[in-house]
């Protein structure tokens, strides 16, 4: 897991709001309050589950990380994407990265959504302007919780 600068303020806002709902919860008269706080305290838990669940069961690979190739000559790439949770994944976006290489089309950039238990194989194409051994990567795929609480990378 990447420890960037915004992640300790993120968690630190996060965990403030959790601590303020839960304040209100408890010691608010009002009923109304009560049952909206605990709803969104419920929503939000909900959502962290769901993220812990795609997390640990979304699995991606590629067939191939270095390849040669001549100049001007073309290779195919494929990316195979697993998700063998039994929740769905709404939108995700997948980034590889071929850097001396020329990707064609929208390159190597897709968006996706995937079923429950399904799977899927993205593919591009790219071009060398030497010949020579390239390596690939890395890898990126980026999706959420249904209400973007939680980012999964």
């Amino acid at each position: 897991m990447n420890k960037k600068p915004g992640n300790e303020l993120e968690f630190i806002k996060k965990l403030f709001l959790i601590i303020l709902g839960l304040c209100l919860f408890l010691f608010s008269a009002n009923k109304m309050i009560q049952v909206i706080v605990s709803f969104l305290l419920i929503l939000y838990f909900v959502s962290w589950l769901y993220s812990k669940i795609l997390r640990k069961n979304i699995t991606i690979k590629r067939t191939v990380k270095e390849f040669r190739i001549n100049r001007n000559d073309f290779f195919k790439i494929d990316i195979e994407i697993c998700n063998n949770s039994i929740l769905p994944i709404i939108y995700s976006e997948v980034y590889d990265t071929a850097a001396p290489l020329k990707c064609f089309g929208d390159g190597a950039r897709f968006c996706l959504s995937l079923g429950p238990k399904r799977k899927t194989f993205l593919s591009y194409n790219v071009s060398g302007n030497t010949r020579g051994e390239f390596f690939i990567g890395p890898l990126v795929f980026k999706t959420s919780d249904p209400l973007g609480f939680f980012n999964i990378q």
